[in-house]
């Protein structure tokens, strides 16, 4: 299989970028993290990004916990489950 990690307005990203675009099977804009980035007037026009942790527990109805080495907040971690 092949992924690629670039951002749709960078080649170069940041680990949030790589991360959430590992998990939700979208490339993302720089520091969107978890959400497509909007290039509209509108800001709730775009279609709701699902993480790998939201369709497990969507299709499942199992709780999901985090469990990180680094800082929750860190960009590589947050991606697994934000949406910024």
């Amino acid at each position: 299989a092949f992924l690629g990690t670039s951002a749709t307005n960078a080649v170069d990203t940041d680990s949030a970028n790589t991360m959430s675009a590992y998990i939700t099977g979208h490339k993302k804009a720089v520091n969107a993290i978890g959400v497509y980035a909007d290039r509209t007037p509108a800001s709730l026009d775009d279609p709701r990004v699902e993480t790998f942790a939201e369709a497990v527990r969507r299709r499942t109805r199992k709780s999901i916990g985090i469990v990180a080495t680094a800082e929750v907040e860190d960009a590589t971690p947050a991606a697994v489950v934000a949406h910024t």
